[in-house]
Formats: C-alpha cells, structure tokens, sequence
C-alpha cells in the first residue's frame, strides 16, 4: 500500500499482478504469454435468449404463486427467499410438518399449474 501513488488501485492491482507472473515465469526460464495467447475470457453476462426466457419463467412463476391459496403461497414464497422451512414455521406460527405438507401441497399445484399451459396457468397468449 505504500507504493500506491493514487490513481486507478484496480489498475494498480492489475499491474502488480501482470509483473509478479511475469517474474515467476522468467525465474523458470520461460517466456511468459504474450496478450494475443491469452484465453479469450467469456461474457459473463446472459445471452439475450436465456433473458428473455428467464423473464418469461419468472411472469409464469408469478401468475402460478398468485392461484395458490394464501397459506401455500406465504410458505412458497419464504422458502424461495431462502428462510429454512423450521424458521418459516416459527414466522406463521405453524409446526414444521405443517410447513411440510404446505410446502409439498403448493408445489405440486405448481407443477400442475406451470405443466398445464406453455404461455402461462392462466391460459393467457399475450
């Protein structure tokens, strides 16, 4: 950190890196890679496709949570917040089989909500 004189850190950082393997490849007595042989570094970000089909699952999703009654649809929704299901019965006051058996209740009406149309459970095209 002393020798940081301001500026970009990341690009610091960067080059501190790029001259530590520079170094560790000539104490070996090899060339270090040039740039052009580097492994092209794939796009983290989603294809296009993949977006619009993960928007398209997530409004079917939803439309499917919204037919489900209350009490399913309160479960399904902490546990897909990641609320483990003994806290999600603490937080509606149900024992966790309780939990359980609204958990396997609801899901299986998604299944079947979500398998019986491919636009959507409520049968919509647009």
């Amino acid at each position: 950190m002393p020798s940081f004189r301001g500026g970009s850190f990341r690009a610091w950082l960067f080059a501190i890196a790029h001259n530590a393997i520079t170094d560790a490849y000539r104490r070996r007595g090899a060339e270090p890679p040039r740039q052009g042989d580097a492994f092209e570094v794939a796009d983290p970000a989603s294809p296009p496709e993949q977006v619009v089909l993960l928007a398209d699952e997530r409004r079917r999703l939803s439309r499917a949570l919204r037919l489900l009654p209350p009490d399913q649809r309160n479960v399904i929704e902490r546990r897909l917040s990641g609320i483990p299901s003994v806290e999600v019965a603490e937080i509606l006051g149900r024992s966790p089989q309780a939990i359980r058996a609204l958990q396997l209740r609801a899901t299986r009406r998604l299944q079947t909500l979500l398998a019986g149309s491919s636009t959507g459970p409520e049968g919509d095209h647009g």
